[in-house]
């Protein structure tokens, strides 16, 4: 009797130890693959996060240029006329905020100011015109824009009077880091409820987006 509990002692001990050791023998195998697909996520979620980009939806922009071509036509008793840069010197200023709303189109909400600063009759007042232009900027792609929309002045002609028409812009943007960029544009009003007026003023701007 004392034998066969010996023999079912030791029988039992052997199955624990075998067992215990496949047991180790398999840890390492399970290290090896658990490290094995870490180092498979983990490097695609350092350069999944390292190259996103916070998005920049909303921008502000400040241009200033010249009027080099000015015509206005037929008003009344006064005949029409075509003014260059040569004939009088207007300044352009233009400042205004937007958002992009896909990825190449942005509505912007801009303030136009025109001043003469050379060549405008005796005791004309400087500030000129006083516009405001909500407008539609397209970006095709690479540095170009288009862009259009209505123009309100309700200053114009050196007078406080309201003055419809269409605006329309085109430039080259090019991007400065963090945010920033700067171009060329040309603007080109074009008047019809005082008087039919079209007006030619390249300029350039600083714009940031954020």
């Amino acid at each position: 009797m004392s034998t066969s509990r010996n023999q079912a002692i030791a029988l039992a001990a052997t199955l624990l130890f075998t067992t215990t050791a496949r047991a180790d023998e398999r840890k390492p195998e399970r290290l090896a693959a658990a490290t094995a697909a870490d180092e498979l996520i983990e490097p695609s979620t350092i350069v999944s996060t390292r190259t996103a980009k916070r998005p920049r939806p909303y921008i502000t922009h400040a241009n200033v240029g010249v009027v080099a071509m000015n015509w206005t036509g037929p008003l009344n008793n006064t005949p029409g006329k075509m003014l260059t840069i040569a004939d009088r010197q207007t300044v352009v200023q233009m400042f205004g905020a937007g958002r992009f709303i896909t990825p190449s189109l942005r509505v912007t909400l801009s303030v136009q100011l025109a001043e003469a600063v050379a060549g405008a009759p005796a005791n004309a007042p400087t500030l000129a015109t006083a516009a405001i232009v909500p407008w539609l900027g397209w970006h095709p792609g690479g540095p170009l824009f288009v862009g259009a929309g209505p123009i309100v002045a309700p200053r114009i002609y050196g007078k406080n009077q309201l003055d419809l028409g269409v605006f329309a812009a085109a430039g080259l943007a090019f991007p400065l880091g963090k945010g920033f960029s700067a171009g060329a544009a040309v603007q080109v009003p074009m008047m019809f409820l005082v008087r039919n007026a079209i007006s030619v003023a390249p300029g350039t701007f600083l714009a940031y987006r954020f």
